[in-house]
């Protein structure tokens, strides 16, 4: 049940009130007639919504009970009172009510506002939930944020972003965007950030000029959350390593393909298991599997056995497709059979399963082997573990949803305060008075 405590220096008043409430089937918390009481019935009560007079006995009246109590507690207000003075309203205005009741007032409209406010306060709570998680994610993401205008300037930025880049906080605040990149990349950056205002969305790699000179490869993922403000969010990942270990990939690739061919053009008669055992880096970065021409496995190196799990005695002999989990992503066996025995060279992502049971993702180049007959003996495929790269993309879309979440909650938040607003217009036109705020739309006409 819901308790209400009521803060009112008249005692016919607070009959009435206290009626009306047991009526509506709402418990009365407790009943003060001063600031000084309010504040204790607060604190020993804990009420779930104060109906609170302006006008009180003794020193201070409601409003300053009211900023007291939100010292202590957050608990939602309804001012209750039988004065429209123009600086007393203000003033309570400065307090964020939920809203207003004039005496004298019917049950109708204590039970419209009561639920009115219960209904709000529990929506900000909330509101409040979100934006918090939101806040947390955003300080404690592992990849810098750096949130700008399309113009450049920025905004805000995590502590992420600061280790990153060698900068302050502070420091970040009084620079522009573009001054985080070096020079050769200034107009590629300048050009997506266009690009996000007219699609919103925009990924590209490019590089941060940290402070100390150094520069750092980053994959930015652009996104506009405010098109109002041009507000942009900028998620950023270190790819340094990433781009260093595809540079390794590539050159062993080069010269895996190139003792291929010194192999075959010098030792036309060697041995196949030779051969075979000439494309494999047994102690390399890179997984190594090798299969004979009906895709039973002859051959997997140490980093197989650490990246799947399987040591060489459980997989030799048996078909490399039992690892293939790519099916449910479109990528059949068959399909990639099918191009690789037309001699050709295959490469991409393939998802395969540990030997746990976890999924395992590999970004792969298959290689057919072809004898002095131009038939296919063998296919080599070499692998890097892109698990981890595939992991990221997942939290990063869970990021994005958190964001758009955050934003409906904020012109939520918005379409409030204009209610609020609406409805001390409406409380001052009863009163014969002049709206304090000009209307936001003509309600006539929409």
């Amino acid at each position: 049940m819901v308790r209400i405590l009521i803060v009112e220096d008249e005692s016919v008043v607070v009959r009435d009130i206290r009626e009306m409430l047991e009526a509506m089937q709402y418990e009365v918390a407790g009943i003060a007639n001063s600031k000084e009481t309010a504040i204790q019935l607060t604190r020993s009560t804990k009420p779930d919504l104060i109906l609170m007079d302006i006008k009180l006995q003794g020193s201070g009246d409601g409003i300053d009970a009211v900023n007291t109590i939100s010292e202590i507690t957050d608990i939602p207000v309804i001012f209750i009172t039988a004065y429209s003075d123009h600086d007393l309203i203000e003033r309570a205005v400065q307090v964020m009510p939920y809203g207003y009741l004039l005496k004298p007032f019917q049950e109708n409209e204590l039970r419209f506002s009561i639920e009115n406010t219960l209904l709000k306060f529990g929506f900000e709570k909330k509101l409040k939930v979100s934006v918090e998680r939101y806040q947390r994610l955003f300080e404690q993401s592992n990849d810098p944020i750096i949130l700008h205008t399309i113009p450049g300037e920025i905004i805000d930025v995590n502590e992420r972003a600061c280790e990153l880049l060698g900068y302050t906080k502070t420091e970040l605040l009084s620079m522009k965007i573009l001054k985080l990149h070096p020079c050769s990349e200034q107009k590629s950056v300048r050009k997506a950030m266009k690009e996000t205002g007219k699609t919103g969305f925009i990924r590209f790699e490019t590089r941060f000029l940290c402070k100390n000179g150094e520069e750092t490869d980053v994959e930015i993922s652009s996104r506009m959350i405010d098109a109002e403000q041009n507000l942009v969010q900028a998620i950023a990942r270190d790819i340094t390593e990433r781009k260093s270990n595809e540079a390794k990939i590539r050159e062993m690739n080069r010269r895996l393909e190139e003792r291929v061919r010194e192999r075959t053009e010098q030792i036309e008669n060697a041995n196949l298991s030779l051969r075979k055992l000439s494309l494999a880096v047994e102690y390399g970065p890179a997984v190594v599997l090798i299969t004979n021409a009906e895709v039973i496995i002859e051959y997997v190196n140490s980093r197989f056995t650490a990246v799947l799990g399987y040591n060489p005695a459980e997989v030799t002999g048996k078909d490399a497709r039992m690892f293939n989990a790519s099916e449910q992503y479109g990528l059949e066996s068959e399909d990639l059979l099918r191009i690789v025995r037309t001699g050709k060279i295959w490469r991409g992502d393939v998802c395969s399963r540990h030997k746990k049971g976890d999924l395992v993702w590999l970004h792969a180049l298959i290689s057919p082997i072809i004898d002095e007959n131009k038939a296919i003996t063998h296919f080599v495929a070499v692998a890097e573990d892109i698990t981890e790269k595939k992991r990221i993309e997942a939290e990063l879309k869970s990021y994005m949803a958190e964001l758009e979440m955050f934003n409906k909650s904020m012109v939520d938040r918005e379409m409030r305060v204009i209610e609020l607003k609406e409805e001390i217009n409406a409380i001052l036109k009863q009163k014969g008075e002049k709206p304090k705020y000009p209307p936001i739309w003509n309600k006539e006409n929409a």
